[in-house]
């Protein structure tokens, strides 16, 4: 009686598994649509929601030390299925220090693409008289940009410095 269990015990194990592979086979893939991030997001991340096709939320993690406090994410889209003249619109603009955000699409999430800006811009390089101005060392005659380093194939072989 023992053995008659046992082989009773494996088809039913055998059986549950042929199931679970034939679901798991079946199974949509997650949803996904193009989303295009800016350089200060780290971190991040986007899910549409399987229940409702319309939802979608953007995550990320802390922004680099050097964005202010007031600095904001931007999310734009445009659709995919108009294809002849594409208009982005702004779906939604939070602050960059929400790490995310829930956004409602008209229709399915998956027929847009998403553009997540940062709207903050660094100060550029520029001094006042309008040139950019580079730090060398050198005599009249040459000048040498300090921080350059020279290197040959696989040999590091000098690097400016300031001298004082």
């Amino acid at each position: 009686m023992k053995k008659r269990l046992d082989i009773f015990s494996g088809a039913l194990i055998a059986v549950a598994f042929a199931a679970l592979f034939i679901y798991g086979g079946n199974k949509a893939p997650l949803p996904s649509a193009p989303v295009y991030w800016d350089e200060p997001f780290n971190g991040y991340s986007y899910v549409i929601d399987t229940n409702d096709l319309r939802h979608i939320t953007f995550g990320w993690s802390a922004p680099p030390a050097y964005i202010p406090l007031d600095a904001r994410a931007e999310i734009s889209a445009v659709s995919l299925r108009d294809l002849d003249t594409p208009d982005m619109f702004v779906v939604t603009n939070v602050s960059m220090f929400a790490f995310g955000a829930d956004v409602w699409m008209a229709s399915d999430a998956t027929n847009y693409a998403f553009y997540v800006e940062c709207d903050w811009v660094p100060t550029p390089s520029i001094v006042t008289n309008g040139s950019y101005h580079v730090r060398a060392v050198g005599t009249g005659e040459r000048a040498v940009p300090i921080g350059v380093k020279i290197k040959m194939v696989n040999r590091h072989t000098g690097e400016t410095r300031e001298v004082r």
